[in-house]
């Protein structure tokens, strides 16, 4: 099977569709009154065998604490965890998947307010969202005989990061990610110091969100690419670094240090015909000479 089709009435056009994964499905009913589903196959000349149940009722959750690891096991692909939580105003979560990197047969379901969003567990799968006030359900489901680690963060109940400073850190598990909040103005700039890693630190990233949960950019990070030139940010509010540990099965701890540099311009008196001699203070703190 390849998918199947939820249908208000059998002549309508779909009102949802579904990719199949051999696993629980949660779906919302978009019109009340009979439904109808339509299953599909993939084309292959072999035929397939399948089943299914629907459940008209929703199993009990247990409450998620925003921030924290949550940890489970699933014994079967028909056993689910069921997590909930209420956000009190629209926010930036950012779901960060601590499991085995690709493959790993984990699916993670988010309802609620915003609708429902399938989130797969791919390499790093981690993914952010801007959600409406709410309350919301995330539900765990696996190929089956797993155990299993996430967690979900609130970005606006980060503490405020240290600019011009240096911060070092460990990747301790190896797979960790770490979180740096700051705020700006549209118009400001910045330059992103990677100061040192580990030789030997591989599938190491860093990204940067918005105020919105978009990405401002979002790069592989080593010795040999590290750096984010000066660049300049769209929006007021609060932007927030995510330094992401390698979600493999290689589990050694990894230091690092970045720095988050605002980047300011400083102005010279420019004589024409002269030698002109200064100093730059700081990595990517750029000089602007000005004639009088």
């Amino acid at each position: 099977l390849q998918a199947f089709d939820l249908l208000s009435r059998p002549t309508s056009a779909q009102a949802l569709r579904k990719y199949l994964e051999p696993t629980y499905l949660q779906i919302d009913v978009p019109l009340t009154g009979p439904q109808w589903l339509a299953f599909s196959g993939n084309q292959v000349p072999d035929s397939t065998n399948y089943s299914f149940r629907v459940v008209d009722a929703l199993s009990p959750a247990v409450p998620l604490t925003l921030g924290e690891h949550m940890r489970g096991w699933l014994a079967t692909a028909t056993e689910q965890a069921h997590y909930s939580f209420t956000l009190t105003a629209d926010s930036v979560l950012y779901f960060d998947d601590l499991n085995y990197g690709y493959g790993s047969g984990l699916f993670f379901t988010l309802a609620g307010p915003s609708g429902v969003v399938t989130i797969n567990a791919i390499i790093n799968g981690d993914y952010p969202a801007m959600l409406r006030a709410g309350e919301y359900r995330l539900t765990v489901a696996t190929w089956g005989d797993l155990d299993y680690e996430f967690r979900l963060t609130n970005l606006a109940a980060l503490p405020t990061a240290t600019l011009n400073a240096p911060i070092t850190r460990s990747f301790d598990p190896a797979d960790e990610t770490d979180f740096y909040r700051f705020n700006a103005h549209a118009g400001d700039r910045f330059y992103f110091d990677l100061q040192n890693l580990a030789e030997d630190a591989w599938g190491v990233r860093w990204e940067l969100l918005d105020p919105f949960g978009h990405f401002v950019f979002n790069q592989w990070i080593g010795l040999s690419i590290g750096d984010i030139e000066t660049m300049t940010l769209n929006h007021d509010g609060d932007y927030t670094l995510v330094v992401i540990g390698a979600n493999t099965f290689v589990m050694t701890p990894t230091d690092y240090t970045i720095q988050i540099l605002p980047v300011t311009y400083e102005t010279v008196p420019l004589t024409l015909g002269s030698v002109i001699s200064a100093e730059i203070g700081a990595i990517g703190v750029p000089l602007r000479f000005v004639r009088p």
